[in-house]
């Protein structure tokens, strides 16, 4: 037998620095002669760009350049579908996108200077309802959707970004055998993860080289995005990441590190961005998407499931990012950690003009764990059974097969549920108007 090595304490390389304040983030970071960078914003949910005027943010003393889509590479980039640009060209699609960029002396001067830009807008029909996104004859928030680079494997579609089926045996026949039917709609809004640590992003050339300090989670895929959309081979991009203040998934995408690279170069001195917390919540495209869920569940009179059809539908926002397979995430987290011989789930993807959402902590699965929970405790409640006795009876466990088809192996649900109500306690001494809830979920292993 192998012999079980004892629990070691594990101590983390930047914990001595972090909890001394002695460590120094991207935001603490100088350099000589860097200036400050500043975004002109669109303001504008969905808008033709009529014209574009810099003149009067130029010619403000301490700008040393501005930048807009004329003075970049005509790129479109993105993380599972190439559907945006460094700077807007003809078309805004949410609020947060970024018109024109300005590095100056001073924030204060940067940010006087950005709101100098003039843009001239054509307003366009905004499309706010991820839902009736996909609807016949809905505004597309990308009409030239087609045109794009992308997985063709998501099943794009007008307006819909990514579209999933999960399929097991037949459940439009099983559900008439059931002795019990439960429906349920669940909306959920969509959520802004805050790190203390806002995001932040230092630029600098040596000749035709760039070097990037940044905050990100994925300094690879930053750097791919620099050489991408500055067309510089990706040898020539070198990303560095300080200490990182919290990033739980939302700082796993490239975008803003281009932004400033640009200013940079155009310019010819280093640059410096640092998001204030109003920016955080606007113009990062990165939040926990909204979704709709609709979920049957058909059981017999002992608890055993015997079908579920489920129908999601997802706001991805204005661009795709690195979330587009979220639609097929959502659908196998509707099926649920539990028996069920018939599946028929449908997931969608929608484009719309609201924030892009991205990874955060765990991508659609509190959304759709949140609605599928409460739909199990309504069809124990239907069925007479305590809702711990319901999973109980329905939990996965060894040798399980799931509705992907993957046979489950070191499955400890049940056992974890044991636990669970072990440590809990017996609930009769509570009183009437306080209660203890008890909820299950899981999340795929790719070992």
């Amino acid at each position: 037998m192998t012999a079980v090595e004892e629990p070691r304490a594990f101590i983390r390389p930047d914990g001595k620095e972090k909890v001394t304040g002695t460590g120094r983030y991207t935001a603490d970071l100088n350099l000589t002669g860097q200036l400050h960078a500043a975004f002109r914003y669109a303001d504008h949910t969905h808008a033709r760009i009529v014209r574009i005027d810099a003149t009067a943010a130029r010619a403000l003393p301490g700008v040393l350049a501005v930048v807009t889509h004329e003075d970049v590479p005509d790129v479109l980039y993105g993380g599972m579908v190439q559907d945006r640009r460094l700077f807007a060209r003809d078309t805004v699609r949410f609020e947060g996108d970024i018109v024109a960029g300005v590095a100056a002396l001073t924030e204060e001067i940067a940010r006087q200077a950005a709101a100098l830009v003039e843009v001239e807008y054509e307003p366009l029909p905004a499309v706010s309802d991820f839902e009736a996104a996909m609807a016949d004859g809905a505004t597309l928030v990308h009409p030239d959707w087609e045109s794009y680079e992308g997985d063709e494997a998501l099943g794009r579609n007008g307006n819909t970004l990514g579209h999933s089926t999960i399929v097991k045996g037949d459940a439009d026949a099983a559900m008439e055998g059931a002795d019990v039917v439960v429906r349920g709609r669940y909306t959920t809004d969509p959520v802004q993860g805050v790190p203390i640590e806002p995001r932040a992003v230092i630029a600098e050339w040596n000749g035709d080289k760039v070097t990037v300090w940044s905050s990100t989670q994925v300094p690879y895929a930053a750097r791919a995005g620099v050489a991408r959309v500055m067309q510089i081979p990706e040898s020539h991009v070198r990303v560095i990441v300080p200490l990182l203040g919290g990033g739980f998934g939302a700082k796993c995408d490239f975008h803003f590190e281009g932004h400033v690279a640009a200013l940079a170069r155009a310019a010819g001195r280093p640059v410096k961005l640092v998001f204030s917390r109003h920016e955080e919540f606007f113009a990062v495209g990165h939040r926990r998407e909204g979704m709709v869920i609709e979920l049957e569940t058909g059981a017999k009179a002992d608890g055993t499931l015997v079908a579920r059809r489920g129908r999601l539908v997802l706001d991805k926002g204005a661009y795709c990012g690195e979330g587009g397979f979220f639609a097929q995430m959502a659908a196998m987290h509707a099926c649920g950690p539990y028996v069920i011989e018939n599946i028929k789930i449908e997931s969608y993807l929608n484009y719309s003009n609201n924030q892009p959402s991205s990874s955060i902590r765990a991508p659609t699965a509190p959304q759709v764990c949140w609605a599928l929970e409460q739909h199990m405790d309504e069809l124990a409640d239907a069925l007479g059974l305590d809702p711990v006795e319901l999973r109980r009876r329905t939990l996965i466990e060894e040798g399980s097969v799931t509705a992907t088809g993957q046979v489950l192996e070191q499955i400890a649900m049940k056992g974890t549920l044991e636990r669970a109500v072990e440590l809990i306690g017996p609930a009769d001494g509570l009183p009437d108007d306080e209660a203890i809830g008890v909820a299950c979920g899981w999340w795929p292993c790719f070992a």
